[in-house]
């Protein structure tokens, strides 16, 4: 299926932003993306000094053609990485791409979750652009929850904009977000989603038939997707804690894998305390966590999971680091701004593997609920 997608992508690409074919000039994509990998050497510095409004802006206005070509269900090889959850703690997503391979030499599949809650979901979503515009076929992103103007407006992303840029740059994040492909197929065995299923399921070209660019609307397909947990204490279809969509029992999950012959759903939208959590005796449900000690309080661990050629599955663990993602400050800017243009030197960070606990969840509507101990992150 993406034979010859990178040479299409960019010829698309070149079309809608340019307006006819032609070279593209990426000159000042490579010279943000080594600001940002700098942003790993310290959490301190503010982005809208280094990377300016315009250039932001002309970011989102070459990755959206992109993922608007791909379709709603992306069909997906191994051997690929799956992350879960990132919710602006940009920090930790570098931990992530040095320990587990920068594209294009490693492929990753991203379930949704970019923004919101924490400090850094704008250098989160530009990173992620980034490496979209420059190995379209190397990296894709699903749509997760938080990916929706309604919900950033609720838990931060929305403020972070107006704070650090200005409002119409949130709006042409919401233009990204509304574009992005909704679930994935890696193989024959996964069907990766953010949130997990929904009643109304009887057949993948209903969601081929979701409308994207579109929005996200209670009581739909998309939402569902979106939306759902996994609650194997009933069986069937039941309300949720979230306020929004519900949760399926395991006999959903078994029917659903079995008709559409899949061996494994791969989500995130939920804390997992130790990064990933099987549900289930013949582990046909996989949440994958990639935010560790989510919120700054919750001291869960986050994970990567490894799909191989051959369909196994591995799991790699990252510990909380205390002194990732955190507040921005202006203390370090000046001595980045003047000279990280043209340093190509790159900031590292190690990995070690662990386990501990803590995790916490809310509900979509801004309620404030709270569901401690096994309950979604959003």
């Amino acid at each position: 299926m993406f034979a010859n997608l990178k040479t299409k992508m960019k010829r698309s690409l070149s079309k809608h932003v340019l307006g006819k074919e032609e070279d593209i000039d990426l000159s000042f994509i490579d010279k943000a993306l080594r600001i940002l990998l700098y942003l790993n050497e310290s959490e301190s510095n503010r982005l809208y000094d280094l990377i300016p409004l315009a250039q932001m802006k002309q970011l989102c206005k070459l990755a959206l053609p992109l993922f608007l070509m791909e379709p709603n269900l992306l069909e997906l090889e191994a051997p690929i990485k799956v992350v879960g959850d990132i919710h602006g703690q940009f920090f930790d997503l570098l931990r992530i791409f040095e320990a587990e391979g920068h594209p294009p030499d490693t492929a990753y599949l991203f379930l949704g979750d970019y923004v919101d809650r924490g400090a850094y979901g704008i250098e989160v979503m530009a990173l992620l652009m980034i490496y979209k515009i420059k190995y379209p076929t190397k990296i894709f992103l699903l749509r997760g929850n938080h990916e929706c103007d309604i919900t950033s407006k609720i838990y931060g992303f929305c403020d972070q904009c107006l704070l650090r840029y200005n409002y119409r740059l949130w709006e042409k994040f919401c233009q990204i977000f509304d574009a992005l492909p909704i679930v994935a197929a890696i193989g024959k065995d996964f069907f990766c989603v953010h949130g997990g299923l929904s009643p109304s399921l009887e057949s993948l070209e209903q969601i081929h038939d979701i409308p994207r660019p579109g929005k996200i609307l209670d009581g739909t397909l998309l939402s569902d997707l979106l939306w759902s947990d996994p609650d194997f204490t009933h069986e069937g279809w039941a309300s949720g804690k979230r306020g929004i969509s519900g949760t399926f029992g395991g006999d959903m999950v078994t029917a659903f894998l079995t008709k559409f012959g899949f061996r494994t759903i791969v989500r995130a939208h939920q804390v997992a305390c130790g990064g990933y959590e099987y549900m289930g005796d013949t582990k046909e449900l996989v949440t994958v966590f990639s935010a560790p000690n989510y919120c700054g309080t919750r001291n869960n661990n986050a994970a990567v999971m490894l799909i191989e050629e051959d369909g196994s599955v591995d799991f790699h663990i990252f510990e909380p680091s205390s002194t990732l993602n955190r507040e921005p400050s202006s203390e370090t800017i000046l001595e980045y701004s003047d000279g990280a243009w043209q340093d190509g030197s790159l900031g590292s960070e190690s990995v070690s593997e662990g386990e501990q606990e803590g995790e916490e969840g809310e509900d979509p509507k801004g309620a404030g609920m709270r569901v401690a101990g096994g309950g979604p992150a959003g």
